[in-house]
């Protein structure tokens, strides 16, 4: 016989095995809690629920983890910024940007799902709040690291390239501080990695060649504190395409250096 722990507004848990009603509610008792815990109004119970999501997801499985908990953990992402801009907020969706790296993809069925993983972060990257943005950016990157070349090519890169043309600088900086390690993947010489350098200038050009001179001073700090990381990850490719990378490095670099100049006394300005 099977019973179910539901949890109102959140994920239903039910066993997949037939177990008896005694051992099915000890077992699934404090998964059920902990994602009823996900919505608490208690700080402290959910940062708690956010450190323990490899527990909740190793106990509903690959498909309903990605069917339900990551859904939801979405929804709670998409607060608006004006109405989580408190210390207790910026410490859940920081707890929760910080689990869904690329080690959680062991929970949804592995690398080919990782995709998966990008709605959330990018909500979570989506914002002014800094600890919370870089904690997405750092889980994003060893997603980055991690996913099939096909999968970044398919998922990763236009969501990088919408961020990139995005209207709200925090996105425009995130997508600048994401493209080494893309532009890493794609120029990977390794035997059987693949690779796409074309694509990694075409990324390059474009992305840096706009936003080397963009309005924000945080977008073109963002630029040049990544310029150095997008040079060495081009050094595996053949020449004729690292003397096109470079190329477009050095033009953004004086682009930058030039927006820098021109806009001296807006430096100071966040953006």
């Amino acid at each position: 016989m099977t019973t179910s722990v539901a949890v109102p507004g959140a994920v239903d848990v039910a066993p997949t095995v037939s177990e008896s009603r005694g051992e099915a509610s000890a077992a699934l008792y404090p998964i059920a809690l902990l994602i009823d815990e996900l919505r608490s109004e208690d700080v402290d119970l959910r940062i708690n629920a956010m450190s323990q999501l490899d527990h909740i997801a190793c106990a509903l499985g690959p498909v309903r983890t990605r069917e339900e908990l990551l859904p939801l953990l979405t929804e709670l992402a998409m607060v608006d910024d004006v109405a989580s801009d408190t210390v207790d907020e910026t410490r859940v969706l920081t707890a929760m940007a910080r689990v869904l790296n690329a080690d959680f993809m062991q929970w949804i069925g592995g690398p080919q799902y990782g995709q998966c993983l990008l709605r959330p972060l990018e909500e979570l990257a989506n914002s002014d709040d800094e600890p919370r943005r870089e904690e997405a950016v750092k889980s994003l990157i060893t997603i980055a690291k991690a996913l099939p070349l096909s999968t970044l090519e398919a998922y990763y890169i236009p969501m990088l390239r919408n961020m990139a043309a995005s209207d709200w600088f925090c996105q425009r900086a995130v997508a600048v501080a994401l493209l080494p390690a893309v532009v890493s993947r794609l120029c990977a010489r390794k035997k059987g990695s693949g690779g796409d350098p074309p694509l990694a200038v075409e990324l390059v050009n474009t992305i840096f060649s706009a936003l080397g001179a963009d309005d924000s001073p945080m977008v073109r700090r963002a630029v040049f504190q990544v310029l150095g990381d997008i040079a060495a990850a081009v050094f595996p490719v053949n020449d004729s395409v690292k003397a096109k990378l470079l190329e477009v490095l050095l033009a953004s670099f004086f682009l930058v250096v030039l927006a820098e100049t021109v806009n001296l006394p807006d430096t100071a300005v966040q953006a």
